[in-house]
């Protein structure tokens, strides 16, 4: 597991990113990420029940850019299509679990990528049972 800043200081040094991984290379072996509280990794169609808690509510869906789940058939196809953003490489993002329990809260990554003005934008989705507590 590579801890958060050592995945930051890959994205940023530019001139070994060049040289070693293009950015499509990164985003399609995302890397699993560890905080003294947190796992940050890949979803997993495993996570179904866990992204539904959450996506269902439409306080945690009001500012993203997806809907209010309303089946848990929503949360698969969530699932579905970030793997599908894995494997082609594009910006995506990562589960965020809780390390004490395992259960995802919530998702956090990459919206887009602008490599011309080397820009990337990120946004994330919590569960509001774990609003205002620092994560």
């Amino acid at each position: 597991m590579k801890k958060v800043s050592d995945f930051i200081r890959l994205l940023l040094d530019h001139g070994a990113m060049a040289q070693e991984n293009s950015v499509q290379d990164i985003f399609s072996d995302l890397p699993t990420l560890e905080t003294k509280r947190l796992l940050l990794r890949k979803v997993r169609l495993l996570d179904a029940a866990d992204i539904y808690a959450y996506a269902s509510d439409p306080e945690v869906s009001r500012y993203v850019l997806w809907e209010t789940h309303t089946h848990i058939s929503d949360s698969r196809d969530y699932i579905r299509y970030l793997k599908s953003q894995y494997r082609s490489g594009q910006p995506s993002s990562w589960a965020i679990e809780l390390k004490e329990n395992q259960k995802v809260i919530g998702t956090i990554g990459y919206m887009s990528y602008e490599a011309e003005h080397e820009v990337l934008e990120v946004g994330y989705s919590l569960s509001r049972d774990y609003w205002n507590q620092g994560i």
